[in-house]
């Protein structure tokens, strides 16, 4: 279709009529495709700001937690999304014990990873001549993922025993909407119950020898 200058002159003064008649309501919408725009933006910018702060943070945790000089740890800052994207070995890990443990992603506030060892020899120096030979020395160690025990006999009596524990812990913090009393039996009558926010802590001890005796966990309020 092919539009003549005639045309074109009598589109524009009919636009020109209807925003002349239409003043206040051409204004308003020229007004709220701003708002929106800035809007957009500045959403925009804010997002783009708290990425860079979570990957300033990141940058510096993973400097901290690869040092041979620190004293304490920095907090990781990361989504859903990123965790399950993540190539660490030690993330992986955490989401594959979440998943074991049923904890959905919505509920998932925070997981830590905790590795630590534990060890200690003891010597036993009789005093009477046990190995008569004085080149006598003999070592054994039964050992498997998570625990170690050696043995060592040696000239003239000497008996030391070393033992020591791989500790791997992995926590996990969720939180749930459960109503205050007893739940209705019909689900729309939960629907208008009372409900307030439970927070989960699950501890994940990975060492089949190491039982978890006593936790407690409190939160500061105001």
């Amino acid at each position: 279709m092919v539009i003549n200058n005639t045309d074109m002159v009598s589109i524009i003064k009919n636009i020109i009529i209807f925003i002349k008649n239409n003043t206040t309501m051409v204004l308003f919408i020229i007004i709220a495709l701003m708002f929106s725009f800035s809007y957009s933006q500045c959403s925009r910018i804010i997002d783009l700001e708290s990425e860079n702060e979570s990957l300033f943070g990141n940058q510096k945790a993973y400097e901290n937690e690869n040092s041979e000089l620190k004293k304490k740890n920095y907090e990781f800052q990361m989504s859903v999304k990123q965790l399950k994207a993540s190539n660490d070995t030690i993330t992986q890990e955490l989401m594959k014990t979440k998943k074991e443990l049923g904890i959905k992603d919505k509920e998932i506030k925070a997981l830590a990873y905790l590795a630590s060892k534990a060890g200690k020899t003891d010597t036993l120096r009789l005093s009477d001549t046990i190995f008569r030979d004085p080149l006598f020395l003999m070592d054994t160690t039964l050992s498997d993922e998570w625990y170690s025990s050696s043995i060592t006999l040696r000239y003239p009596g000497d008996i030391i025993v070393s033992s020591s524990f791989n500790s791997k812990k992995e926590l996990f913090v969720s939180a749930r909407k459960e109503t205050i009393n007893k739940p209705r039996k019909f689900i729309v009558f939960r629907w208008f119950q009372k409900k307030h926010v439970v927070t989960d802590i699950i501890v994940v001890e990975k060492n089949p020898y190491i039982t978890n005796d006593t936790e407690r966990f409190i939160k500061i309020i105001e």
